[in-house]
């Protein structure tokens, strides 16, 4: 009877009477391999991604040295492959675990299999990451699968960040930083529970300062909720402006007051020893003015009634003041009727 071999790592078995002379030779072969099943690492290199009909193939030969059984097999590549790499484990009925790490280049995923490929029975290892991978040795429709898929741990520690590509479920309570207890997440618009160790959803926030505003939608409301001095007027820091196109006034007719000087569809009117600086235009009727300086320009008729001659030249002012052009007073006819 030949010597075989065994199904998932190719150790020759000896057959009774087979190998004559080189039993010894073939007895630490078999304890090589058995050494680099268990503990040996290789690194791959690849030299193109292959496709899902034409893969790269990683073998494990019976008898003889081979990546396939090896225990952590690194992929890498001279350069970018340019696509996913498709990487298949040969023979098709080897059971086999392997850990197996990603360090292509370019963000290149591997896609490893076993068999004919099958997409719903492959598995992809994304760039820069590690897998613990089985193959199940089905034949032609083995599959190739994370060992962790749907693991049970009764606790889990890491020292590093964690990621989580689909959904965490927590059964108990989620502790943060040692300090902050999150047990549960509410959809609760209205936030009635005020619970210290429960998240809120987007869309319950949301709909809490949404309804807060709906309110407190009033300038009064908003200056009690928010003013500091006490009562309801707007309080403007120096350095800073209040700007409007308009200010109305509260009740027709009644104007608007800006630091004593009334602002009235009649006029302008300076209350209370209030004064008018700077340059003004289009004043309309003004009551009393006091001129204490400065210039007026821009007026080429210019008449003054109270205290003046009420004319504008000096015929006029003449004629106003009854005299002549030397200054006599013009003597008036009286007619006696």
């Amino acid at each position: 009877m030949p010597s075989t071999y065994t199904l998932n790592n190719g150790i020759t078995l000896i057959a009774t009477g087979e190998q004559s002379g080189t039993w010894g030779d073939t007895t630490n072969i078999n304890l090589q391999l058995v050494d680099t099943s268990l503990d040996g690492q290789v690194t791959v290199t690849l030299s193109s991604a292959g496709t899902s009909g034409s893969p790269n193939d990683l073998a494990i030969s019976d008898g003889s040295a081979s990546d396939g059984r090896n225990r952590m097999v690194i992929f890498n590549d001279g350069s970018d492959l340019g696509a996913t790499a498709y990487v298949r484990l040969t023979p098709n009925d080897a059971e086999k675990i392997i850990y197996v790490r990603n360090s292509l280049s370019g963000s290149r995923s591997i896609l490893l299999f076993q068999g004919t490929y099958n997409a719903s029975n492959d598995y992809e290892v994304p760039a820069g990451k590690t897998a613990i991978v089985y193959f199940d040795g089905a034949g032609s429709g083995a599959v190739a699968a994370n060992i962790f898929n749907d693991a049970y741990f009764d606790a889990l520690t890491t020292s590093g960040g964690a990621a989580v590509g689909t959904t965490l479920t927590v059964g108990t309570s989620l502790n943060i930083a040692s300090s902050t207890t999150v047990d549960g997440v509410l959809d609760e618009d209205n936030m009635a529970s005020d619970s210290a160790t429960k998240l809120a959803t987007q869309q319950s926030i949301k709909a809490y300062v949404d309804s807060q505003v709906g309110t407190v939608d009033t300038l009064a409301e908003i200056l009690v909720n928010g003013n500091t001095t006490g009562g309801t007027n707007l309080v403007v820091s120096s350095g800073d402006a209040l700007t409007a196109n308009t200010i109305s006034e509260t009740t027709t007719a009644s104007g608007v007051t800006i630091d004593g000087v009334l602002l009235k569809d009649a006029g302008i009117t300076a209350t209370g020893g209030g004064s008018l600086t700077g340059t003004w235009s289009d004043l309309g009727t003004v009551t009393t003015v006091i001129i204490n300086g400065g210039t007026i320009t821009g007026i080429t008729d210019l008449a003054v009634a109270d205290g003046g001659t009420g004319a504008s030249t000096a015929a006029g002012a003449r004629t106003n003041l009854d005299v002549d052009q030397a200054g006599t007073a013009v003597a008036m006819a009286i007619a006696l009727g």
